[in-house]
């Protein structure tokens, strides 16, 4: 069964090889404030620019308990979510993700925060699991090896009769799936 995947790094938006996460200018997260009755108050939107994130409505009120910190943020976020269980169903993972800014848009990253100050330390985690197909081939200059990733094309799998496409992230295929997917030898094929 697959888990889901996390990364050394507590933020995210353009991968590395290593698939750590970090952000780029005008990346937008979310901020789902709760107040103790288990309802949301606000869905507040914060914009990374030049190494900081700013809100240009700042929003702080005492009725707030709990706050859903999440990456993509969704303006348009049904106000019934209050849970990230409810916030991970509201993406639906498609089987075609080749496309990198579809991918991207699937990819939610999530911190739940209990101890709620003005100034909150996120620390996201990736909700989905991460399927990686490479080939790499290793080069030796002098006494130093360098690991490549290979190109592969038309890189596809198949959990039973479910046909997957990756996105191709410098040359290594990657795919989102539920956590606690079982990739069983007779059901599970992949193609390059």
């Amino acid at each position: 069964a697959q888990n889901a995947y996390r990364s050394p790094e507590s933020s995210r938006a353009t991968y590395t090889k290593e698939y750590s996460t970090t952000f780029e200018n005008g990346d937008k997260l979310g901020l789902i404030m709760i107040d103790a009755d288990g309802n949301r108050i606000e869905n507040v939107s914060y914009t990374f620019t030049d190494g900081n994130w700013t809100n240009s409505n700042v929003f702080y009120s005492p009725k707030i308990v709990k706050v859903i910190a999440y990456y993509p943020y969704n303006q348009d976020l049904d106000k019934n979510i209050t849970t990230v269980e409810e916030l991970q169903k509201s993406i639906q993972l498609t089987k075609d993700q080749s496309s990198a800014d579809e991918f991207e848009k699937m990819d939610l990253l999530v911190c739940e925060i209990d101890d709620v100050t003005e100034n909150l330390n996120i620390t996201f985690s990736h909700v989905f699991s991460l399927l990686t197909f490479t080939a790499k081939t290793t080069v030796k200059i002098g006494d130093k090896d360098y690991v490549f990733n290979l190109k592969m094309e038309n890189v596809s799998f198949s959990i039973c009769e479910d046909i997957y496409t990756p996105c191709n992230v410098n040359n290594a295929y990657v795919c989102l799936l539920p956590v606690g997917t079982e990739l069983k030898n007779e059901d599970f094929r992949y193609t390059y």
